[in-house]
């Protein structure tokens, strides 16, 4: 009998309708070609416009480049930021100006800036975002720099998803008192957060499960507005570790000033329980430390899958800028990337320095900022798109 096979844990000997209409990217079953035809007849064979795009990290995260045009520009790129929430970073690629961050949360008129201590900005409706949208964002024509024509020049747009395992944003306000607890419904235990004064200037904090080569971590703080290395500081996280429900912080103002206003981004850190793909049991997000080596021929560090971005710095190093790399930038296996520095507002550069595998990503530079034997580097990575099998 010829038979059609479906990737499924399960195989059974007679029909099965896909678990939820398929919508849970999940099925079991084995079928003959007329059987399968039935199933696409009644609508319950896997397709596009079916899969849940909450189990793949397509529907989650986007690189995004676009030319300022001076007028309104609607990004389609498959995230529910109407529907979900999330997070929408741009900055342009050619010129030296700001990271802005736009989110759900705040709402499509206010920004916060990786690369200073401002406040939250609240700007004129063409200056913002026209809309999040359940398929994207639109810019406002006056959006400065990632949406006005200086020359043609280009930006770049990541769209950060809110969904449990991958990314979280809260709001909060500060008491003053140490220990206090954040709630958050990341649904495991974060694996970087980074914290922003709101209505008062301060840097950025920002815990990171790799600091201090991943010991005893929550004793470490770091700044994503700076070049300094990390620093042991309990005024930060209390030195006590997030949980899969809260976060702690201590009594600094830069995260619990007695009624300052702050705002969250909590990511996730998927070891082999991230339940994505069509099995369900695949990783989208990794958040890890590796030790540099000082060779050219660097550390290897393996992810179990390919990524699509990395956000990388030195935690030991002092003077060491933060980076990130993209492969709808540029990012190549012979090392060569283009970086944006989000502690910096400077334009794109290429660098030599990280290089994407099938597994991972592999240290190929020796400058102090990627690789200074015998000291730590933190990273954060997301996974390559195309996780569905083909229909």
């Amino acid at each position: 009998m010829t038979t059609k096979d479906f990737t499924a844990n399960v195989i059974s000997a007679t029909k099965v309708v896909p678990d939820g209409n398929f919508k849970d990217s999940k099925a079991s079953g084995i079928w003959d070609i007329n059987e399968a035809l039935d199933l696409i007849k009644g609508g319950n064979w896997p397709n596009a416009a079916n899969i849940n795009p909450s189990a793949f990290v397509d529907g989650l995260f986007s690189t995004d480049i676009w030319t300022g045009a001076s007028a309104e520009v609607t990004i389609n790129n498959g995230i529910d930021f109407s529907g979900s929430g999330g997070l929408f970073w741009a900055k342009a690629r050619g010129a030296t100006d700001r990271h802005v961050l736009f989110d759900t949360e705040q709402g499509r008129l206010k920004y916060l800036r990786s690369d200073t201590t401002a406040a939250t900005a609240t700007v004129s409706d063409g200056a913002g975002l026209k809309s999040f949208n359940n398929n994207g964002v639109t810019l406002g024509a006056s959006l400065d720099w990632v949406n006005v024509d200086y020359n043609n020049l280009t930006s770049v747009g990541w769209s950060f998803r809110k969904q449990p395992k991958f990314f979280d944003i809260v709001t909060y306000t500060g008491n003053g008192t140490a220990g206090k607890t954040v709630s958050h419904n990341l649904g495991s235990v974060p694996g970087m957060i980074m914290v922003k004064v709101t209505s008062t200037s301060d840097s950025w904090a920002l815990y990171h499960r790799g600091s201090n080569g991943g010991t005893d971590p929550e004793d470490y703080m770091l700044r994503l507005n700076t070049t300094d290395a990390q620093a042991n500081n309990a005024d930060y996280w209390n030195d006590t570790a997030p949980t899969d429900s809260v976060f702690t912080v201590g009594t600094d103002p830069g995260v619990n000033g007695n009624g300052v206003s702050y705002i969250a981004y909590i990511f996730a850190h998927n070891n082999d329980d991230g339940g994505f793909g069509e099995p369900g049991d695949q990783d989208i997000i990794k958040c890890g430390s590796y030790t540099g080596n000082g060779n050219s021929t660097g550390p290897t560090v393996d992810l179990g899958f390919e990524p699509q971005w990395i956000l990388q710095k030195s935690a030991t190093v002092s003077n060491t800028d933060w980076a990130i790399a993209d492969v709808m930038r540029g990012f190549t296996a012979d090392g060569v990337y283009q970086r944006l520095r989000p502690n910096r507002s400077d334009a794109e550069g290429s660098e030599t320095q990280l290089a994407p595998t099938s597994t991972g990503f592999k240290v190929v530079g020796t400058a102090s900022d990627v690789n200074t034997n015998g000291e730590t580097y933190v990273y954060m990575a997301i996974r390559r798109g195309g996780m569905q099998t083909p229909t």
